[in-house]
């Protein structure tokens, strides 16, 4: 999508102005006043309205630690953001290769999502997202997190892919650097499955 042209973006202020209301739950009372603060935003990010995003569980069951975004033109894609400090920032922000570091902007209670992603940042099934989220409200954080990594790997999967060794093979000692014992990994698959 290529960066609105100002004529664009003053046309999407008047349309959040005047349905506030599916944007936001404050009350905007002087639009000249934020109008060139949105508008700004408006260069690199899209307004969403209240019915296309909702809070979730972190995968260490934290409240409100993750935010899922549905996507401009196809609801059943979304895209989740995680609360780094006191912004959010695409999940992919923390992986070592192909990190994103698209992130959301909130103001006067308007949640705005980055319009660019990088190139190998895709979209996630909404079912998907949702099947995590609950397994989360279950505490059911192993399966949820199982069922993440599962997902994100199934897009680079070879014909031999066996998830299972490709979850134990990742798991890495951080502090050292190396790759932990076959005893280790047993243990850490349990608590994940567990």
């Amino acid at each position: 999508m290529a960066e609105l042209t100002e004529e664009m973006r003053e046309k999407l202020f008047f349309e959040i102005i005047t349905s506030s209301k599916e944007y936001t739950k404050e009350n905007i009372t002087d639009p000249k006043r934020v109008k060139s603060g949105i508008l700004s935003i408006l260069r690199t990010h899209r307004p969403i309205k209240l019915i296309d995003y909702e809070y979730g569980l972190s995968h260490a069951l934290m409240k409100d630690y993750q935010i899922i975004v549905k996507e401009k033109e196809d609801k059943s894609k979304v895209r989740v953001y995680c609360k780094n400090k006191k912004y959010f920032y695409c999940v992919k922000y923390r992986q070592r290769l192909n990190n994103c570091s698209s992130n959301l902007k909130f103001k006067c209670g308007i949640l705005f999502a980055a319009i660019h992603h990088r190139n190998k940042c895709e979209a996630k099934d909404y079912s998907v997202v949702q099947k995590i989220q609950d397994l989360l409200k279950q505490g059911k954080n192993g399966k949820a997190l199982a069922l993440t990594f599962r997902k994100n790997e199934s897009q680079n999967r070879s014909p031999n892919y066996d998830p299972f060794l490709s979850l134990s093979t990742s798991i890495r000692n951080d502090t050292t650097g190396s790759t932990p014992t076959d005893g280790e990994n047993e243990m850490n698959l349990e608590e994940w499955f567990s």
